[in-house]
């Protein structure tokens, strides 16, 4: 019994004893940090989505959709739809729309 208990994976042993969230902090080859308060941390995803419209050109095209999220709440913070690929560009516009519109929400200037 004792050669059982004492080859038991340290990492299983982490997690028996103090939970998944601590084994996640010690042994995941990724760092997840998680946000304590709503917006402390942003995230900003894209994607093409399913649909088609015509362009400026009259070419069918794909939108992308970019959006920025808060971490803690997962609410949609800011958000822009596009012909063109994802970039810097887009990025940084919709943060920028998504910090004014947190800034109205919360009564501060929007400057």
């Amino acid at each position: 019994m004792h050669d059982i208990v004492t080859g038991i994976d340290p990492a299983l042993q982490v997690m028996a004893h103090e939970g998944t969230k601590r084994y996640r902090e010690v042994y995941e080859l990724v760092h997840r940090r998680e946000a304590s308060k709503p917006n402390e941390i942003w995230q900003a995803d894209h994607t093409e989505l399913d649909i088609w419209v015509i362009d400026s050109s009259g070419k069918p095209a794909r939108p992308w959709l970019t959006a920025i999220e808060d971490d803690h709440s997962r609410a949609v913070a800011g958000y822009a739809v596009n012909l063109e690929a994802p970039s810097a560009l887009t990025t940084a516009l919709v943060f920028r729309h998504a910090r004014r519109a947190s800034r109205t929400a919360t009564g501060r200037s929007s400057g």
